[in-house]
Formats: structure tokens, sequence, C-alpha cells
């Protein structure tokens, strides 16, 4: 594993997603868009701050994001950002997916060199696992920013949906590649010895 990028921790990982678009939520839910909205980027910025060698592409997008909401929606009451700020941040976050698909890196990639051997970064199962955890990523915020835009929902609903999509995803990535790895790459793996 590379030692330039250690694992996130459970606590880590919490504050840097989960935190913001709670913060962010709450701000809003209470009447106090832009508090939220300010909460969550400077929460984002801290520990990016705080765990320098860890920024990845989900901070620097979710960071963006509630920035562009903070100063432009909160502060500018630019038109199209009061328009789109609810779903705005998971829409970038679907776009880093699906852009970084289409660019051939997936942005899982950078999660999976944590906790994979370098000897592996390069193997083509590697690769496979991560556009499929990229692209049901892209889905899944792709979905939270489509329940944002109906917005036929209560709060408390939309909030549990969102929750509900993302635990499902994040439990979905934390097993698919145990699973990928004993099902289909050792299969894959034996076939070519065996030959």
């Amino acid at each position: 594993m590379d030692e330039a990028s250690p694992h996130s921790t459970p606590v880590e990982s919490l504050l840097k997603y989960g935190a913001p678009w709670i913060l962010s939520g709450l701000g809003s839910f209470w009447g106090y868009p832009a508090v939220g909205n300010a909460v969550a980027f400077f929460l984002i910025l801290g520990l990016c701050l705080y765990w320098p060698m860890r920024i990845k592409p989900v901070e620097v997008v979710l960071g963006c994001s509630f920035l562009l909401i903070w100063i432009g929606a909160d502060w500018l009451h630019v038109p199209w950002l009061l328009a789109c700020q609810s779903y705005l941040a998971p829409a970038s976050l679907a776009l880093l997916a699906f852009g970084s698909l289409a660019i051939g890196y997936p942005f899982t990639l950078v999660y999976a060199r944590e906790w994979v051997p370098s000897s592996m970064w390069d193997n083509p199962h590697f690769h496979r696992v991560n556009r499929i955890l990229t692209a049901l990523w892209g889905i899944a915020f792709l979905l939270s920013a489509v329940a944002k835009v109906w917005n036929g929902l209560p709060w408390i609903a939309l909030a549990a949906l969102n929750l509900s999509i993302m635990f499902l995803v994040a439990y979905f990535t934390k097993w698919f590649p145990e699973w990928y790895r004993i099902h289909i790459y050792l299969k894959h793996e034996n076939k070519e010895v065996a030959t």
C-alpha cells in the first residue's frame, strides 16, 4: 500500500463526507441556509488542512459546491444558483463520477489505492471494479440530485431517502471488491494457471 496515503478512518470519512451535507441541510431546515453552507464549506476546508495528504476529488468538488452556493446563492443571490442550490452538490458529484469514467480514470481509484497493494494497481480487474463502483456512485449522486429536484417529499423523507441510498452504495462499495476477488478474479486467475 502507498505509505503517502494511509487509510481513512470511519470517523474521518463521516466528518469529510457526511457532516457537511447534514450541516448544510440543517441550516436550510432551520431557515439559515447561508450558515449551513458556510459551515459545510469551512468544515471541508478545515479537514483538508488537517489531513492534507488525504485531499481527494470528492472533497474538492464538495468544497467548491458549498463555496459556490454560499457565495453565489446566499450572498450574491445569483438567480440560477438560487434555483439549483439544493441539488448542485450531488449533481456536481455525479458529474465528477461520470466525467472520471469518461476520461478513463474512475474517481474511486484514489480511494481504492489506500487499501490495495500497489502491485495490483495496474491489474485490469482492479480497474474494472473501480469502474463499476464509480458508475454506481454516479447513479447514487444523480438519484440524490433528482430527488431534490423533484422536491415532492417532506424534508425528513428526502433526508432518509438520500441517507439510505448513500448507505447502500457505501455498503456495496465495502462488500463488492472482496466478492469480485473471490468469485471473478480468483476464478479467472485459476483458469489462466490451468491452461
